[in-house]
């Protein structure tokens, strides 16, 4: 914001309390595993380059997570040191994955020969390695690679020399709600990552568990985990609430920039959705569209 123009609507977001947070998610997961927060989609809101400001000062954070590799070269652009794993897709443009090749802090997802042998070619031109996490679809049936099918995808890659595997990881769809389904899935990750090892993959950084499954399932940790939500304070869940102390981060300030009175009957506000049942006081309070409150509130924030 350009000096000298006053914000009449705001957010704060409250840097110690992060930091209690990360250290609660810590505690829990303990020394020999690493903590490796999301924060993709802009941080939940709470801003990409602020979040991952945050998380370069603390030495509990080992790296971070994102969803595409647009996010992380922002990240990387703006100075942050910690080394960043794409969860879920990059565009095959060579200048962009170049550019990420070049950081030698930026881990890619594989679910793809395509995609291994472009990481290869480009990884070949920048005489460096491309760094890359497995993705095995345990369940939740988006991308990833045929659990049955991951032994093979393995022995595929064995011809790209510029490409190598640092991580396997996975996804859980319910950890939130159902420990069947969570064990489930659990259960064919070991499986297939003991069908990976014989084979002769052995990952640096196994890691399947989101904020759920790091508060509830400590089966789950794997050597990483990848606490989403929780970080910013917010539980993904009743029964993780109870295990893990969390306090959110980000506050939403306003200021009111009128007061008046009004009659009784006087209708309020777009689609004039609130009656007033007597005569009152109303406040104005300059939070809408771009604020992003949306209208659909009226009447119910």
């Amino acid at each position: 914001m350009d000096e000298g123009i006053t914000m009449l609507t705001w957010i704060e977001i409250d840097s110690t309390v992060f930091r209690r947070n990360i250290m609660s998610l810590k505690k829990k997961v303990g020394n020999d595993v690493r903590l490796m927060p999301v924060i993709k989609s802009n941080a939940y809101g709470h801003g990409l380059l602020e979040i991952g400001r945050l998380c370069d000062d603390e030495d509990a954070v080992d790296s971070v997570c994102v969803a595409g590799l647009n996010e992380a070269l922002q990240l990387k652009r703006a100075g942050i040191k910690k080394s960043c794993i794409v969860l879920s897709f990059f565009e095959q443009e060579e200048e962009v994955v170049q550019e990420a090749l070049a950081t030698h802090a930026i881990s890619f997802p594989v679910y793809s020969i395509e995609q291994a042998a472009f990481l290869d070619e480009q990884a070949k031109k920048t005489t460096t390695k491309a760094r890359v996490h497995l993705k095995i679809d345990t369940g939740t049936s988006r991308v990833g690679i045929k659990p049955q099918e991951a032994v093979l995808f393995f022995r595929a890659l064995q011809k790209y020399p510029h490409i190598e595997i640092e991580g396997v990881y996975s996804h859980f769809s319910s950890s939130e709600e159902s420990r069947s389904i969570t064990a489930a899935q659990q259960k064919i990750f070991k499986a297939t990552l003991e069908e990976l090892r014989a084979a002769g993959c052995d990952p640096v950084l196994r890691h399947i568990a989101c904020s759920a499954s790091t508060a509830l399932y400590k089966h789950s940790h794997e050597n990483a985990v990848r606490p989403g939500i929780s970080i910013y304070g917010i539980s993904p869940s009743d029964s993780a609430k109870k295990i893990l102390p969390l306090k959110p981060i980000l506050s939403f300030y306003t200021k009111v920039i009128q007061i008046k009175s009004v009659e009784k009957g006087t209708a309020i506000g777009y689609g004039q959705t609130y009656i007033m049942p007597k005569k009152g006081m109303i406040a104005t309070l300059p939070i809408g569209y771009f604020e992003g409150f949306d209208r659909g509130f009226s009447n119910k924030g």
